[in-house]
């Protein structure tokens, strides 16, 4: 079973971040071949991507249930959280939160009352009916709620964010914070690198799982996936093809 955090935050020196990807497309052998690839979580897409979330339980059929799937939303919405959960997704992802009453919301309709007030839905989540009270008497302590810290604002709030109880982590997302900090597309600047690790020794101290986004051309090191954070998403399906696909088509055309 997964633990009340997908993600456990420990202080444990030199340890290892979960490391995963983004899977951006409505097809579930990507998924497939995340997880053979040696994914430990998969973050699935539906603000930016092609994936709604209507559509996600079968999406995540071939999925294993001890393998943490985290929905990103497509928006701050109750109906979203019902959807992925529903679906049987490990938790949520919701993008752009920049407020304590924000994340509140987001923990309340995740959990069922008196924890919350998640609306009982049957879906694949709850075996279709099936195992509908053995999923509701554990949900609350499985369920994720992480929120994207990814703007100045929510840099501002973070402090009061983290106060939030039953908060199951806090997200990173560096492009669109250094576009916040008059930083487009520099999410390695130096500005950026210095509010990200305020970012997580704030999480830290409040012993918050804390991840964060690496895109595939970004460079990690080991103080970032190794002891700083709690769990990392490489890159995304369609850029890790384009770069794979670009650089073979050179190697080729070099030798040719």
């Amino acid at each position: 079973m997964l633990a009340q955090n997908c993600f456990p935050h420990t202080r444990e020196p030199g340890r290892p971040a979960a490391l995963g990807t983004i899977v951006t497309l409505p097809n579930p052998q990507l998924l497939e071949i995340a997880l053979l690839a040696g994914c430990e979580w998969i973050f699935v897409d539906c603000e930016h991507g092609a994936i709604t979330t209507s559509g996600l339980g079968c999406l995540l059929t071939g999925v294993p249930r001890d393998v943490p799937v985290l929905v990103r939303l497509p928006a701050n919405d109750e109906v979203y959280v019902k959807q992925a959960l529903d679906s049987g997704a490990a938790g949520i992802i919701c993008p752009s939160v920049e407020d304590a009453a924000t994340a509140a919301r987001l923990v309340s309709w995740a959990k069922y009352p008196p924890a919350g007030t998640r609306s009982v839905g049957i879906g694949r989540a709850h075996g279709y009916g099936l195992g509908l009270a053995s999923y509701m008497e554990q949900a609350n302590g499985l369920t994720s709620v992480v929120v994207q810290i990814e703007s100045i604002a929510g840099v501002r709030a973070l402090d009061d964010i983290l106060e939030v109880s039953g908060l199951g982590g806090v997200f990173i997302g560096p492009y669109d914070l250094s576009a916040s900090m008059g930083l487009v597309g520099q999410p390695t600047a130096p500005a950026v690198r210095k509010t990200i690790h305020d970012i997580v020794e704030r999480c830290r101290a409040r012993a918050v799982p804390v991840g964060q986004f690496f895109g595939g051309a970004q460079a990690f090191g080991a103080d970032e996936i190794s002891g700083r954070l709690d769990f990392a998403a490489l890159g995304l399906d369609t850029t890790l093809l384009a770069q794979s696909l670009e650089l073979q088509l050179c190697t080729a055309r070099s030798v040719s």
